[in-house]
C-alpha cells in the first residue's frame, strides 16, 4: 500500500515571490517531474518486460512548470501533464478514501519491482499522507512523483 491516505495534514500556504502574484486570474504556478531511479537502479533483476519502460536515466519527465486554477490538486496537475505530453496513467478512485490511487505512469506499476514497489509523490520534498487527489496545491509548489521498489523515498 503506497498512496495509503490518513488523515489530512496541515499545509503551510507558500508565499509568491516578491512582487508577484499567483493569485492572478485565479490561477497558480507549480511544477512538477516524474522519476524511477529506483527502478533503473535494480538493473539486471528487473523483468524484460519492465525494463523496456525504464528509461536509462531514470527520469520519465523533466521538471516541467505548469499554471493551473486554484484549487487544483496533485492528481489535477499529473493528469493535465501527462496529458499533454502523452504519458499514460493509470489511476483507480478509491472510494473508501475517496482518492485516486496511482497504479501505473508510463507503463510502470505498482508491485513490478517487488511487494512494496509503486508510486510515491512529495510536495515540497514532504511526502503528505493524504491521497494525491486530495491534496490542493499552493502556488509555488513542487511535486515530485517517485517509483519505489520498497516503499520508502
Amino acid at each position: 500500500a503506497i498512496q495509503t491516505p490518513g488523515p489530512a495534514v496541515s499545509q503551510a500556504p507558500t508565499a509568491a515571490p516578491a512582487g508577484e502574484s499567483g493569485n492572478k486570474n485565479n490561477e497558480i504556478r507549480c511544477t512538477i517531474d516524474i522519476t524511477c531511479h529506483h527502478l533503473v537502479e535494480q538493473g539486471d533483476k528487473l523483468d524484460a518486460n519492465v525494463k523496456k519502460y525504464v528509461p536509462k536515466n531514470g527520469v520519465i519527465l523533466s521538471t516541467v512548470e505548469v499554471t493551473v486554477p486554484q484549487g487544483s490538486t496533485v492528481y489535477d496537475v499529473l493528469n493535465q501533464v501527462c496529458r499533454s505530453k502523452g504519458i499514460k496513467v493509470d489511476a483507480e478512485y478509491t472510494k473508501i478514501y475517496e482518492t485516486y490511487y496511482i497504479k501505473g505512469i508510463a507503463n510502470l506499476y505498482e508491485m513490478q519491482a517487488g511487494d512494496m514497489s509503486g508510486w510515491m509523490y512529495t510536495v515540497n520534498q514532504v511526502t503528505p499522507n493524504v491521497g494525491c487527489s486530495s491534496y490542493t496545491l499552493k502556488d509555488g509548489d513542487v511535486i515530485h512523483w517517485i517509483y519505489t521498489c520498497d516503499g520508502k523515498i
